[in-house]
């Protein structure tokens, strides 16, 4: 009877109490007021600061070694666009798109953090994005394009030909070879462009004050009681432990402590492994089949070189995600390894206040 007892207590710790911690840890790291910052602040702020610049290391980098395209046309390109009189950071700024993300994109994303953090709105939250679409069709970008396309060849009759087919089909179904177009094809590029982006929606409503204010209560409370998710699988643990355990308090902590450190462990490993996997999965390449629609192959050691400098990036979007889950499943973890010791203590303790206990002998005379 005993044995089943044990056997049904650590069935109880492993497979409940365990699976509920490592959710209860969940819970609470998606929660953390911090990863909500990050994602809709922090991080954000990083990528319209350092991904230009790191655009414009790549495209130098792919540009300069020939064994860097899978043919001569894609190497044509890149030395174009590398050659070009202004760099893909610059045009990011001057032509309005550096103003529109940090003005427009970045107060939307942290309003919305706001209202993810308990705050409420007076305002709909919107994203204009008729500036973004004028940005691409407008001055500066076309400016760009003609400094690339002076860097290339005229076209011939039939390169002539390919680009009139790429304009006239879809971008999937054509391709733009590596020469310079017509004034009349760059006109129709620009034509269809600015066509284009005047059908696209140039506003888009991401919340209305009235439902700010519910999610905001809504994740409030979330927030509030996601603490209290422990209770249910500590519960569980307490009831596993107490199967289990046949030496009193000893037996008890020792029990708590081991399963308690195991979730934590588990969650911690967890997260620190997909941190490593995608850092790894970065440094291994990435696999670029395309840089935009239309624009040739680049090779597989691009690929490999691309994704050695964008691994500080990808790290920077990894992080902030992670650190919460390593955050409090160490504490977790922590709090089991404190619960483990204080049995061992117990039991030291005990063996110093219990007398050593004394046989006396009687002898009995007949």
């Amino acid at each position: 009877m005993g044995v089943i007892k044990k056997l049904v207590g650590w069935f109880v710790l492993l497979a409940f109490g365990v699976t509920g911690m490592i959710v209860a840890i969940m819970v609470v790291a998606f929660s953390q007021d911090a990863l909500v910052r990050d994602y809709t602040s922090n991080v954000p702020k990083q990528v319209v600061r350092d991904l230009p610049p790191l655009a414009d290391q790549a495209l130098r980098v792919i540009s300069k070694s020939p064994d860097m395209a899978k043919d001569p046309e894609a190497q044509k390109w890149l030395m174009a666009l590398e050659q070009a009189p202004m760099k893909l950071s610059e045009v990011f700024e001057k032509s309005g798109l550096k103003t529109w993300f940090e003005g427009e994109l970045l107060v939307a994303l942290s309003r919305l953090g706001g209202v993810v953090q308990g705050k409420t709105v007076d305002k709909p939250i919107t994203i204009r994005l008729g500036p973004y679409y004028a940005a691409l069709t407008g001055p500066v970008v076309q400016q760009y394009v003609r400094g690339v396309m002076a860097k290339m060849p005229p076209c011939d009759t039939q390169q002539q030909a390919r680009w009139t087919v790429a304009l006239t089909k879809s971008s999937s179904e054509g391709t733009y070879p590596a020469c310079s177009p017509s004034e009349e094809a760059l006109r129709l590029i620009w034509a269809r462009l600015q066509a284009e982006s005047a059908k696209k929606t140039q506003k888009y409503l991401l919340l209305t004050p009235q439902h700010s204010q519910e999610l905001a209560t809504d994740l409030v409370m979330v927030r509030k009681f996601s603490w209290s998710l422990f209770f249910f699988p500590f519960g569980l643990l307490c009831l596993g432990a107490l199967l289990v355990t046949s030496t009193g308090t000893r037996g008890f902590l020792m029990s708590m402590g081991f399963t308690v450190a195991l979730s934590g462990a588990i969650v911690w490993s967890a997260s620190s492994g997909i941190k490593e996997g995608l850092t790894q999965i970065a440094a291994s390449g990435i696999d670029l089949t395309r840089l935009t629609s239309g624009l040739p192959l680049v090779s597989d050691r691009a690929s490999q070189k691309l994704a050695e400098m964008a691994l500080p990036f990808v790290k920077m979007l990894v992080e902030p995600l992670i650190g919460p889950f390593v955050t409090i499943s160490s504490w977790v973890m922590g709090a089991g390894m404190g619960m483990f010791l204080v049995s061992f203590l117990i039991a030291a303790r005990r063996k110093q206040e219990d007398p050593p206990q004394v046989i006396q002998v009687v002898r009995v005379r007949r």
